[in-house]
């Protein structure tokens, strides 16, 4: 029973660690909700920012279970894997838990999981994390420890593709997409999320496409789920604001002047439509100089 009990935590532990290296990688992981609570986006997990103390398990069970925060009332006592994934080593010490968004007790260091290790003798047996050195025990679900209380949310990937033959950058608003090289975000369902495009010198932003955006202005999508937003960008060489693809200048396109009236050879004129190639004048359209 033990080394299957060993089994279950090592492929817990192994998941989230799967689950941090995509979150964890690609954005400052955690929001601050600003009402006694904490996101994660690596784990969709909601976290209590503070804690209780001087608990037994089962007090801090009930004490989970029973709480209402944020206008939530499904919280919970962690697992130990929920708990291992709050290690945070930036502090380049203890505590090793990030204080910037969780409280802390260097008496209390000390939490409680919902995850069973034993009947002993003398009661049940519990996995605790001790944040003061980030190590993970065994203790009697009689002691004395800290808690703190989380919920599973559903969350979904913003993934913001550019195409064209122009370059350019996706930010969003509040800091996490930088499209760019960070591309993929996770944010929890219903998150509102804008969208800013900046083209590149000698090119030209073109639109958007997804999520139900369009046109240049920014783009706002709601994640619910997988959402998919692209952005197209086109190279304007010589800065005319006229996209490479249907401007000859940019192409760098000549036309011989057949009829001698000063067109085609001396003046480049942007000529989509054009039919007769040889004297973007001779088919009677009103061309840009």
């Amino acid at each position: 029973m033990k080394i299957q009990k060993w089994w279950i935590l090592l492929a817990t532990i192994v998941a989230f660690s799967a689950l941090l290296a995509f979150g964890s990688a690609a954005q400052a992981r955690f929001i601050n909700n600003g009402d006694g609570t904490v996101t994660d986006t690596a784990t969709c997990r909601m976290w209590q920012q503070g804690q209780t103390t001087h608990k037994t398990n089962s007090e801090a069970d009930t004490y989970c279970r029973n709480l209402v925060l944020a206008g939530f009332n499904d919280w919970r006592l962690p697992w130990i894997g929920e708990l291992q994934s709050l290690i945070y080593t930036g502090n380049g010490g203890p505590p090793y838990i990030n204080t910037a968004f969780f409280s802390y007790d260097s008496y209390w260091n000390a939490f409680w999981s919902g995850s069973l290790y034993n009947e002993a003798w003398d009661g049940p047996q519990y996995y605790t994390l001790h944040f003061v050195n980030g190590n993970t025990f065994v203790e009697t679900g009689f002691n004395w420890n800290a808690a703190r209380a989380v919920r599973s949310i559903q969350c979904g990937t913003l993934t913001v593709s550019k195409i064209g033959s122009g370059g350019g950058t996706v930010t969003s608003t509040d800091g996490y997409v930088n499209c760019g090289g960070d591309c993929d975000e996770r944010y929890p369902n219903g998150t509102s999320v804008t969208l800013t495009a900046v083209a590149d010198p000698n090119t030209i932003f073109i639109g958007w496409s997804g999520g139900g955006c369009s046109g240049t202005d920014n783009c706002t999508v709601t994640v619910g789920g997988n959402v998919s937003i692209t952005a197209e960008f086109c190279a304007d060489n010589d800065g005319d604001g006229f996209c490479a693809e249907i401007d000859c200048d940019d192409a760098q396109v000549l036309y011989q002047d057949n009829d001698g009236d000063g067109f085609g050879s001396t003046t480049k004129v942007a000529c989509g439509g054009v039919t007769n190639s040889s004297d973007c004048n001779d088919n009677q359209l009103q061309y840009l100089v």
